[in-house]
């Protein structure tokens, strides 16, 4: 909310789903958040469609700069196959680079090239069959043989991962039949820099897949004048401006029909973040056909089906292996029982619920696959080494090694840090924390220009961002003065280091390494605060002068600064058995100044954080729909206070 956003290549996402969501968001954050979008293959009914969502101004070249643009490149189509003779034929000790369809082609023109070129001649194969390490070192190694001003021989042999993100340029560029977008988006890897010419060769495909037949034929049916003249077997350099007419002439109608089932995404995004409905993903972002495929011998053997870096496959490939070996109708192992792929199963919800109580990791059961529909059930899968291979030349390949080999390396994660906590006073703990987030937050400017611009869509005076700010800091841990969670850490302080109760606690003294801390911990069980915090400082908001919408927003942060989905709460009795209510009020108070967020005079605060009832928090809890400019207020409020919490941890 706070950063310039920046769309690239926006006509890779799908209409219907992430560009129809981004623009619902867009339209949220607008006067917030500036943002950009940016290709060079998107439609006129799409970039209308954008320009009428959004309020936004639509800048493209003028007649006059595309006529000077240079026009580098000679387009030709070739009604062959693409295979390595005729790749070999225009090669002629240059930079060529090939695009296939699919893996299975590239692998195939891949050990093509590799037999027929000399073996100094660099050939390099890339696709999203790699392991991740390997993939960045082929990448690294295009970078060079394929820069700006690289001019020894060398060939590419790749699929669709190239056509964005890799700043890379041939002499010529062999492409399969793919939709005008794309086959765009692939030239644009050929004389891409400077004073470089180069050639587009067009092939048949053996088959439409990934795309859709009729936006191939489509393509290959195209009368614009950057297609007509090629069908009739000449080559010219090829204008920007007909290279849009192509596209347009292709993609306009299948565009309209996507654009017809966007919707009023923006109250769509609404109603899945007031219900918490975790499951829209494919809905709103990408409809994921694909599972995880991880190569082992002993699937058993993993702590979960994630400690091994996957490969992304589709259900249908594998299906097709299936088909391809003749055992459609019998489960997926050779003669001697040696199984094929193995999908994981959690063990029963009982046994689960056991090993959670008792803070053990969930336990997963292997069987083999048996049918080829369980691949469209699953959404990883472990597949054994015997019946695959794996090299860092050609990635997985659906051939038989006989051996275990190129095994799945392990993940390397990034391990939640897990934080040593010191004992820290209530008064200490809201010391750090706004220390935290003045020093990375509102010192340095982060926040500043959109709370300026939240606070003009919500009426507030300049600076009051700020005062809340300070407010939701001072106030985000009240609940831990209630007489449930000091009972809690001061008996762990007790029985672990023999210490007495004398102030109010937000920490205790703990290291998670430490099998004694983490036993008595277990022993003193803390109760929740988030929301108890938000309940017992609710009434302050409205006694400060704020409106319900933006009283609900601080309200809101509080009680969501550990679950953000969290929907009520019973408030405890804050600890007036153990110290005086006084001394809670002074604590209090003694936090807020510090933040600035109130003067001295205290008052209005301790009057309110009085609360022992029983409460729901679900009808002061906002809601996007409740007011739009309200949430977006909360949102950066409640970001700021998780970050700022975390930051403190670690500095302390």
């Amino acid at each position: 909310m706070s950063s310039y956003l920046a769309w690239d290549e926006v006509h890779l996402m799908e209409m219907s789903r992430a560009l129809g969501t981004s623009v619902g968001m867009l339209q949220w954050l607008k006067g917030v958040t500036p943002s950009l979008m940016m290709t060079a293959t998107l439609t006129n009914c799409v970039l209308d469609w954008l320009s009428s969502q959004l309020g936004a101004t639509i800048i493209q070249l003028s007649k006059q700069e595309i006529e000077s643009l240079p026009k580098p490149r000679l387009w030709h189509r070739v009604s062959q196959t693409l295979d390595a003779n005729a790749i070999l034929e225009k090669h002629q000790n240059k930079r060529t680079i090939v695009v296939a369809n699919t893996v299975d082609s590239a692998q195939k023109i891949y050990q093509e090239l590799r037999e027929l070129l000399p073996r100094d001649v660099p050939v390099i194969l890339l696709h999203s069959r790699f392991f991740r390490a390997h993939r960045k070192q082929k990448e690294e190694q295009l970078l060079k043989l394929f820069a700006r001003g690289a001019s020894g021989p060398a060939v590419l042999v790749a699929t669709q991962v190239i056509e964005v993100g890799i700043n890379i340029s041939c002499d010529n560029l062999h492409s399969e039949i793919a939709p005008a977008n794309s086959l765009i988006q692939r030239a644009g890897r050929c004389a891409r820099f400077e004073n470089e010419s180069g050639h587009v060769w067009i092939y048949d495909a053996e088959t439409a897949l990934p795309y859709t037949k009729e936006l191939v034929e489509k393509t290959d049916r195209a009368e614009s004048a950057l297609w007509n003249f090629n069908h009739n077997g000449d080559a010219e350099p090829v204008s920007y401006d007909a290279e849009l007419n192509w596209v347009e002439e292709v993609h306009a109608e299948n565009d309209q029909a996507e654009i017809a089932l966007v919707g009023n995404r923006k109250k769509r995004i609404f109603e899945v973040i007031a219900k918490g409905e975790q499951g829209a993903y494919e809905e709103l972002v990408r409809k994921v056909d694909a599972l995880s495929v991880v190569i082992t011998p002993e699937p058993e053997s993993l702590r979960t089906p994630n400690d091994l870096e996957g490969l992304s496959l589709r259900p249908g490939t594998l299906k097709k292996q299936l088909a391809q070996s003749g055992e459609s109708s019998n489960v997926m192992t050779d003669d001697l029982g040696q199984w094929f792929a193995k999908m994981p199963r959690l063990e029963t919800p009982e046994e689960d619920e056991k090993r959670s109580q008792n803070r053990q990791p969930p336990r997963f059961e292997w069987f083999p696959i048996s049918q080829p529909k369980e691949f469209d059930s699953v959404s990883l899968i472990a597949l054994n080494p015997r019946f695959v291979s794996y090299s860092i030349e050609t990635g997985l390949r659906f051939v038989p090694s006989g051996e275990d080999l190129g095994l799945s390396p392990c993940v390397v994660r990034r391990e939640r840090e897990k934080f040593s906590y010191v004992r820290e006073t209530y008064r200490q703990h809201i010391e750090q924390v706004w220390k935290a987030c003045n020093r990375y937050f509102w010192s340095n400017d982060r926040l500043k220009y959109a709370a300026s611009r939240l606070e003009s869509r919500c009426e507030l005076n300049q600076g009051d961002f700020e005062k809340i700010l300070r407010l939701v800091v001072a106030f985000h841990d009240v609940g831990k003065l209630s007489q449930a969670w000091q009972d809690a850490v001061w008996g762990y302080q007790r029985e672990r280091w023999g210490e007495l109760a004398s102030h109010f606690l937000a920490h205790t003294r703990y290291d998670p390494a430490n099998r004694a801390d983490f036993a008595v911990e277990k022993r003193f069980p803390r109760p929740p605060h988030a929301a108890e915090s938000a309940v017992l400082t609710r009434d302050v908001w409205g006694d400060l002068g704020y409106n319900e919408e933006i009283a609900a927003a601080a309200f809101s942060a509080i009680a969501r600064h550990h679950a953000p989905f969290i929907k009520s709460v019973q408030t405890q009795n804050l600890a007036k058995e153990r110290f005086s209510s006084g001394d809670v009020a002074q604590t209090i108070v003694g936090a807020s100044v510090f933040c600035g967020a109130v003067e001295s005079d205290a008052s209005p605060i301790t009057s309110q954080c009085k609360r022992d009832d029983k409460l729901a928090t679900s009808d002061w809890l906002i809601q996007p729909e409740d007011d739009e400019n309200a949430f977006l207020f909360y949102l950066l409020l409640v970001r700021a206070l998780r970050i700022s919490d975390q930051f403190s941890f670690a500095e302390a």
